[in-house]
């Protein structure tokens, strides 16, 4: 049995589609303009927009941010004169949306989608809208070693994640309790699935889940990991009761930040 809350799950689900969010009104020729949402339609204020060129080696780029009513607008350059043979060619553009969180020491980001996203030419008036289809999670990943514990063809453990403050929204969450099983074994090691919990900091206790449903606490420490390394072959830090956990950004907006660490027989 895992925990059912809707903020958590083992894997992401996303919407596909959604309707216009920003009537055109008045607008100028050669300009884009939008609005950035959350999950429920609320405006996102600060979200980081970039308008580049697509088809040209001249790659040229600018970037704006979305105002208080999550609204932008922009003017597209003009067309540019071909070098070779001296004559306007028109430029093709596209908006890419990203939501950016600095919080716990980290600056995380997060990809806002549109319905659509087709390039546009110079002298258009588009509108492009984006959402935030999943809610900013961090990636939960965690191993028991078993070298003091006796053999079973499955383990059992039961996670409580107490957050220690506000989410990434400043919404809070009561303690909830992940029971999952090992979903593979190795020597000295079980591995369990990830999890996705909503961004926040986490203070996390784990138990063993014996015969009779009885709980054996175990002792929790994070793995220390190197630039470029193996999170599973990296080292431990001190094992205790409880760990608190520090979401590590991915290289990638397209990827959820991660925490690593490890249980064992106390």
């Amino acid at each position: 049995m895992a925990v059912t809350h809707p903020r958590f799950g083992r894997s992401l689900r996303v919407i596909l589609a959604f309707g216009a969010l920003c009537a055109p009104g008045i607008q100028a020729q050669g300009s884009v303009q939008g609005q950035v949402v959350d999950g429920h339609g609320k405006p996102l204020a600060g979200a980081r927009l970039e308008v580049y060129e697509v088809y040209s080696r001249s790659r040229r780029s600018f970037v704006l941010r979305s105002d208080q009513n999550g609204r932008y607008r922009a003017k597209l350059p003009p067309q540019q004169t071909a070098p070779d043979w001296g004559q306007p060619t028109d430029a093709f553009w596209k908006v890419s949306a990203h939501l950016e969180i600095a919080r716990w020491g980290h600056r995380y980001c997060f990809p806002l989608l549109a319905a659509h996203n087709r390039p546009l030419r110079s002298q258009e008036r588009a509108v492009r809208d984006f959402r935030l289809f999943q809610e900013p999670r961090g990636l939960i990943r965690f191993r028991l070693r078993t070298e003091q514990l006796p053999p079973l063809n499955r383990y059992t453990l039961e996670l409580t994640l107490v957050p220690t403050g506000p989410l990434w929204d400043g919404s809070r969450l009561s303690p909830q309790v992940i029971r999952t099983h090992s979903r593979e074994l190795r020597p000295g090691l079980a591995i369990f699935d990830a999890w996705y919990v909503p961004l926040g900091q986490y203070d996390i206790s784990v138990a063993l889940i014996g015969t009779a449903n009885r709980a054996r606490p175990l002792k929790v420490a994070p793995l220390l990991k190197r630039a470029g390394g193996n999170p599973w072959r990296a080292k431990t830090g001190r094992y205790g009761a409880s760990v608190r956990t520090d979401f590590i950004p991915s290289s990638s907006c397209r990827y959820a930040p991660t925490y690593d660490f490890d249980a064992r027989a106390g």
